[in-house]
């Protein structure tokens, strides 16, 4: 279990928590990949945001969405465990990379206010093939 608590901490200035994979580009970074999908399992009290990056960018700036709308995801709260299937793109057509790495977590003043609390995870899959 996820325990986001502070002890002796600066509280004017908190350390958000994050969760960031490793890149993962299943043991061939050379090899263009097509994804397709992400499932997650957890349990969360509160909603927190998830989203994906591309080939090492850290930029976080891929959607990860259940419906058509193609906005960045929140994972909603849940007190039993939750499976969501989470799609990289609106219209469900791969995202073409070599490598792929997922962020839970808010950032910036966010980050600050919606602190993690109370998160179980228990795996994430990435749906994928080489091309």
């Amino acid at each position: 279990q996820f325990n986001n608590s502070y002890g002796n901490v600066d509280v004017l200035n908190p350390t958000p928590v994050q969760i960031i994979t490793r890149d993962f580009d299943f043991g061939n970074p050379a090899t263009i990949k097509a994804f397709y999908k992400v499932l997650i399992t957890y349990k969360s009290s509160i909603e927190i945001l998830i989203s994906g990056a591309l080939n090492g960018s850290k930029a976080f700036n891929v959607p990860m969405s259940v419906n058509v709308t193609g906005s960045i995801t929140r994972l909603p709260a849940s007190n039993g465990w939750n499976t969501l299937e989470l799609f990289l793109s609106p219209s469900r057509s791969p995202l073409k990379a070599r490598s792929f790495q997922i962020r839970i977590g808010e950032t910036g003043e966010d980050a600050i206010n919606n602190q993690i609390t109370n998160f179980e995870l228990n795996d994430i899959s990435i749906g994928y093939r080489v091309i």
